[in-house]
């Protein structure tokens, strides 16, 4: 199996590992968290492999039967398999879903330029999420209370499932922090953030080579992280020494005004 296979299977068993409930399909799996109802990852349908049977249409009735009859104001669905489901794209499309896809990164090579990590430090949930909460006010699409309370309380979620969380202060206060997914042998890592205020200064650079080291450290074979294909950070991820191997396809479809609460990178 390549590095490309285990890190898409992680983002399915690691949302399984998170969920509240789950229901196994024929083509993945559907993960449901029942009092986090508005943050998209831990209520979505993840698919594995896309069959000739599994068309736009049938998988667009699939998330309405699981989904909607969870009565979810929101529709998301993760496809791993790359050619599979730029298959689908089209389709969902027709059918009114976004498509988007995301970058899979594994870091394979040295940084283009070195990073000062020596003040990037290992932090608890409770700082990490009033770090969070600090961003997701900030953010120019304007998240709902409930949103901003339920994406907040994601963070414990992955505090239950061995999650790791690191941050760079600047001025007394955490600056530039994120998140690290574990199962043992692969890692994640997610969430990276930093405050407006503090940005273009290497913040990040320092924070995701830190956390690269220490994933090393623990025992880790494979180190990867999802990036926006259009996004900036993916640029600075391969200036980081990750390398790109592959795309996943996240379609989504909100059935309400928006409230939900979004990946910043992405996953399940």
């Amino acid at each position: 199996m390549t590095e490309h296979d285990l890190a898409v299977r992680f983002l399915l068993e690691h949302a399984e590992r998170t969920a509240g409930r789950t229901e196994l399909l024929a083509f993945g799996l559907a993960v449901f968290n029942d009092e986090l109802p508005q943050v998209w990852d831990l209520n979505a349908v993840g698919v594995d492999a896309v069959a000739a049977t599994l068309t736009a249409d049938a998988l667009d009735g699939e998330a309405e039967r699981l989904q909607g009859g969870a009565e979810l104001a929101h529709r998301h669905v993760l496809v791993t398999d790359d050619a599979g489901g730029g298959c689908l794209i089209l389709g969902m499309r027709a059918l009114g879903w976004s498509a988007r896809r995301h970058v899979v990164m594994v870091h394979r090579d040295e940084p283009d330029r070195p990073a000062d990590v020596s003040a990037v430090r290992e932090v608890d949930e409770p700082t990490i999420r009033a770090f969070s909460e600090a961003n997701l006010r900030l953010d120019p699409s304007g998240f709902s209370e409930e949103a901003i309370r339920q994406i907040l309380d994601q963070k414990g979620v992955a505090t239950r499932a061995g999650a790791r969380f690191f941050a760079l202060d600047s001025g007394g206060a955490v600056a530039s922090g994120c998140d690290l997914y574990t199962d043992g042998r692969v890692a994640q890592i997610e969430a990276v953030m930093t405050l407006p205020e503090h940005r273009n200064r290497g913040l990040s650079r320092a924070v995701v080579l830190r956390t690269v080291a220490e994933a090393r450290a623990a025992g880790h074979d494979i180190v990867f992280l999802l990036a926006e294909e259009d996004d900036w950070p993916r640029d600075l991820d391969q200036r980081l020494g990750f390398e790109e191997t592959g795309f996943t396809h996240v379609f989504m479809r909100s059935m309400a005004a928006r409230s939900a609460a979004m990946p910043f990178r992405g996953g399940l």
